[in-house]
């Protein structure tokens, strides 16, 4: 028996990637319209709490005798699917449409122009928060939660300057998380200035010689988390994606990097500052209006989109400037933005 619907969506394994689509799902849930996201390559884990969330019918695991009146396909899908569909709508946010409309912006428009109305929101409803006794203990609502790193092959997001905050806003007062792979530095390492003044960009971009560079000791650690992960109130892959829902949502302000968590935190109602360096703000900036973005805005941003002829690599960071674009934004800057947020009173 086959399985019809007005809208189906395709992700891969980004947690961000999803969310934003989950934005225009949620659109056509509340308008009555069959709609439902494909998202097979997903982290297991995430995957198994959006089910939970949203139920097996929206967040499908099979395309299996499925038919749809509207497949939207994006720029980020690997795989190919065998589906039947009426209309193929394919999205691809790059440099141009995102000077107007982010990600989330755009799948939403693609959706209500199919199916107009004025539903809005700016997070998604459906997601599920819990306190447990563990997070009780933590009295969440009076601390800064943390979101230091990113995935260890996008290292290059990861802002230099979390231990130095939390040592200004005080250990006690702030509460750390991630995942295991946040903790990894195997990506985390820099050009030297030396290096990349007597070597062109064509072959700093280039992950070949960054690997060679690397081998010979020729790099610098960037942004590693290692003492960071001892803190006190330090948990990487520990909590639920519901107790990580409760804190995002409840604590006094979120701070953290371009990242999956970023974007959760974003969904769930966090207020707080999300730090961009490489990658596009335009593109990735949170719906929610409460996380604020704080960039620097050099020639080369964002190499995301490869400006400038700098290219923000996976599993490498070839970036000829030593990631200027976050070593330039100061513990100062960050505070700044949460006191015009006010979260922090001095």
């Amino acid at each position: 028996m086959s399985k019809q619907f007005d809208v189906i969506f395709l992700s891969n394994n980004a947690i961000g990637n999803t969310l934003e689509m989950l934005y225009a799902i949620e659109y056509c849930l509340y308008n009555n319209i069959k709609a439902a996201i494909y998202v097979a390559p997903l982290l297991k884990s995430f995957k198994d709490y959006l089910v939970d969330c949203y139920g097996d019918e929206v967040i499908l695991d099979s395309l299996d005798g499925v038919t749809t009146k509207n497949l939207i396909d994006t720029f980020i899908v690997n795989y190919r699917v065998d589906i039947e569909y009426d209309n193929y709508i394919y999205i691809s946010p790059d440099k141009h449409s995102t000077k107007y409309k982010s990600e989330t912006e755009q799948y939403l428009d693609v959706v209500k122009a199919l199916y107009p109305s004025n539903y809005n929101s700016y997070i998604l409803t459906y997601l599920k928060a819990k306190e447990t006794p563990r997070i009780k203990e933590l009295n969440i609502k009076e601390k800064y939660v943390i979101y230091p790193g990113c995935s260890s092959s996008a290292a290059v997001r990861r802002w230099p300057g979390y231990m130095e905050l939390i040592e200004d806003l005080g250990e006690d007062n702030v509460v750390v998380v991630g995942g295991q792979d946040d903790l990894n530095n195997e990506y985390a390492y820099i050009y030297p200035k030396y290096l990349t003044t007597i070597m062109p960009i064509k072959l700093t971009n280039n992950v070949k010689f960054w690997n060679i560079c690397k081998k010979l000791n020729l790099l610098k650690p960037y942004a590693h988390n290692n003492k960071i992960s001892k803190l006190k109130y330090s948990f990487f892959n520990l909590f639920t994606w519901e107790e990580l829902a409760y804190i995002f949502k409840n604590a006094k302000a979120f701070i953290g990097n371009d990242g999956g968590l970023m974007h959760f935190a974003s969904s769930v109602g966090a207020k707080g500052v999300a730090i961009f360096g490489p990658t596009s703000v335009d593109k990735s900036k949170s719906y929610n209006p409460n996380v604020k973005e704080m960039f620097t805005n050099y020639d080369c941003q964002p190499c995301f989109f490869e400006v400038g002829r700098v290219i923000c690599r996976d599993y490498a960071i070839s970036c000829p400037y030593q990631v200027k674009c976050l070593q330039n934004i100061s513990v100062d800057d960050v505070k700044r933005t949460l006191k015009e947020i006010e979260v922090i009173n001095e």
